[in-house]
C-alpha cells in the first residue's frame, strides 16, 4: 500500500485508495479473520491513507458494515470513513464458501436484499453498493442470470428498480422481488 500510495503521489490527477474487500466474517476462527480483527491489525499508516473501506456484504449474513465503521472509527483516524458494500450477493452458497447463511428461496433472499439495501440506503457511511457477479458461477451461485443465462432472479429485478433512470438521493423504491 506504501509503495502504491507513492506511485499515485507521483502520477498526474486525483487517485484514491480504496482499502479493504474483505468478506462479511465477523467472528475469527481458526481459519478466518474477522473484519474487525483484520482492520485492527492493519497499521496505522496503512488504514489512515485512506477515506474508503470496501466490504464484502453478503445477503444473508450478518450486515458487515455497522462492524467495519465500528472497527475503522477506532484506529483514530480523525476523519470519518465511506464504505463501499462491493458485493451483495444473493444465492444458495454453500457456507464454506460464503459467510452469508444458505438462502434457499430465491424470493426471500431477494426481500432480504430489499431490506439491506434500504439499511444502507439510509446509512451515512455507505456511500455505494452493488452486485458485481452478474452471471451465476456453479460453486458460487449468488449472481442475478443462471449460469447458461436462460434466467434472471428476482434480486436482479430488486436491482433493476434501484438503479435506471431513478435519481440516487431519490427514496428508496418498493420491494420489486
Amino acid at each position: 500500500m506504501r509503495t502504491l500510495q507513492q506511485a499515485l503521489d507521483e502520477a498526474p490527477g486525483d487517485q484514491q485508495i480504496v482499502l479493504g474487500e474483505t468478506a462479511g466474517i465477523l467472528r475469527d476462527t481458526g481459519y478466518l479473520t474477522s473484519v474487525q480483527s483484520f482492520i485492527a491489525g492493519l497499521p496505522r499508516d496503512v488504514v489512515c491513507a485512506s477515506t474508503v473501506w470496501s466490504q464484502h456484504g453478503y445477503i444473508g449474513g450478518p450486515d458487515p458494515a455497522p462492524a467495519a465503521e465500528k472497527a475503522l472509527k477506532a484506529r483514530g483516524c480523525g476523519r470519518p470513513f465511506t464504505i463501499w458494500i462491493t458485493e451483495t450477493g444473493v444465492g444458495p452458497t454453500s457456507k464454506k464458501l460464503s459467510a452469508a447463511r444458505r438462502i434457499a428461496d430465491p424470493h426471500a433472499g431477494c426481500e432480504a436484499l430489499h431490506r439491506r439495501l434500504v439499511r444502507w440506503w439510509r446509512d451515512p457511511a455507505v456511500t455505494t453498493a452493488f452486485q458485481y457477479e452478474i452471471r451465476s458461477d456453479p460453486a458460487f451461485p449468488s449472481g442475478l442470470v443462471s449460469e447458461d443465462l436462460s434466467r434472471s432472479t428476482p434480486a436482479l429485478a430488486e436491482w433493476t428498480a434501484w438503479g435506471g433512470a431513478r435519481e440516487p438521493s431519490a427514496p428508496p423504491p418498493a420491494d420489486a422481488c
